[in-house]
């Protein structure tokens, strides 16, 4: 009997061993290490890109962080505070990503020009580079997906494109209406550099009913002059700023266009990551603001002269 009875549960064991592994299999919230097929290591990413570890945490892939870049600090919250700093690709700290071991490197830069000393890195440790692209939202989609599987979390990464495809495309079609605000987009003050063409944040400006004009200056983030900015005459100017109060090199532009500059406080501004309809709806806002909404982002920005050096 005994002799039939371990027969017996050697036959169901494998079957209970196997609900197990695809019950705990995928992407959880609870901050453990993601249960993996048989005779894998638990997924371990070192992420060197502020957005893609937004955008881990943003599908609920935490569990699978290893380590940040030395710029996340700012953009973390709670336990992920207290992840292990990797440095950037440029300044890997190389003796710890052979103690954490991580299964993928997560990279934003063109292939040729990964270091060789990086690609020798992670082959010894069997740790595949993932090189994102993030220049603009239509990239957002497959990233994620790349990202959601090196997690364990392929599910929860399809639900969160489908919904970035929703929001895309309301945000198409519910700003269209309105007419086109003429914008100009500044990422800093000193020098005066404005959002060009083909990038996201141009991406941001476009859906959210805008007409950047930065687009008539070239690609990427021209470098304009006080003249230039004076002849594109914008009827907004969308000021990145995420401190309380503009300083000195702002005053100028409050002095030649008063009334329009609206300032983006939130850090993420020149992130792209799944809250970019957000992001899109609060620039719509800006350029279309509501006199009866009390909204502190979305009013015109003051530069009281008393507080500027």
């Amino acid at each position: 009997m005994a002799q039939k009875n371990r027969r017996r549960w050697l036959c169901i064991l494998p079957l209970i061993a196997a609900s197990l592994l695809m019950a705990l299999a995928g992407c959880h919230k609870s901050g453990a290490s993601a249960v993996t097929k048989a005779g894998r290591r638990p997924r371990r990413i070192v992420s060197t890109v502020p957005a893609a570890t937004q955008i881990l945490l943003q599908i609920g892939a935490g569990h699978a962080i290893a380590a940040v870049s030395s710029y996340d600090e700012p953009l973390l919250h709670g336990q992920y505070r207290k992840l292990p700093v990797i440095g950037n690709y440029l300044r890997l700290n190389t003796e710890l990503m052979i103690d954490l071991h991580p299964t993928a490197l997560v990279l934003q830069i063109q292939p040729s020009l990964i270091p060789q000393s990086i690609r020798h890195l992670t082959q010894k440790l069997r740790c595949r580079i993932i090189d994102i692209r993030l220049n603009s939202i239509a990239d957002l989609a497959q990233t994620t997906r790349e990202l959601g599987a090196a997690a364990g979390c392929s599910t929860s990464a399809a639900l969160a494109v489908a919904r970035l495809a929703r929001g895309v495309k309301h945000a198409q079609h519910a700003f269209a209406v309105h007419p086109p605000v003429t914008v100009v987009y500044c990422i800093s003050a000193n020098p005066l550099r404005i959002v060009g063409g083909d990038n996201f944040m141009n991406d941001e400006v476009q859906l959210a009913g805008g007409q950047n004009l930065g687009n008539t200056l070239g690609a990427g983030f021209p470098r304009i002059s006080h003249g230039q900015l004076l002849e594109l005459n914008p009827e907004k100017i969308l000021i990145w700023h995420p401190g309380k109060v503009f300083h000195g090199p702002y005053r100028w532009l409050q002095a030649h266009f008063p009334g329009r500059l609206c300032r983006i406080p939130w850090p993420d501004a020149d992130l792209l990551t799944l809250g970019v309809v957000r992001k899109i709806r609060r620039i719509h806002q800006m350029l279309n603001p509501q006199p009866k909404m009390a909204d502190t982002q979305t009013t015109p920005a003051h530069l009281p002269a008393r507080r500027l050096p």
